[in-house]
């Protein structure tokens, strides 16, 4: 069920009626093409790229990664008033967050920042 509700957002009405009444096999090119998926690798390359994406977001604040993955959440079937009050709400928390006067020291002081989640 959450697939139908889905496709359609992700790849459109027209494509996601052809998928769905065809019952046609997307290849990984075309998966890219229409947005089913961010990127292609070739397979000997999967773990590598993966662990990649994963050391990229877990060098992120947690915070911060939680309440936008929440965001987009919302943003489907969400009027915009409500997505703004969450929007306010997330930012009001993260403005106050230890990680983010991480995130602003690091800056300024030209270095990595180590988030803590807090």
């Amino acid at each position: 069920m959450g697939g139908i509700y889905q496709l359609p957002l992700i790849v459109g009405l027209s494509k996601a009626y052809e998928l769905l009444y065809t019952g046609s096999v997307v290849d990984a090119q075309e998966a890219l093409r229409i947005g089913l998926v961010s990127q292609v690798v070739p397979h000997e390359e999967l773990m590598p790229a993966t662990m990649g994406w994963a050391q990229r977001i877990a060098a992120l604040p947690p915070l911060a990664v939680q309440m936008a993955k929440e965001a987009v959440r919302r943003g489907h079937g969400c009027d915009t008033q409500a997505l703004g009050e969450y929007h306010s709400y997330a930012l009001n928390i993260l403005f106050s967050t230890e990680d983010h006067k991480e995130g602003a020291s690091a800056f300024l002081e030209k270095r990595e920042p180590v988030f803590k989640g807090s």
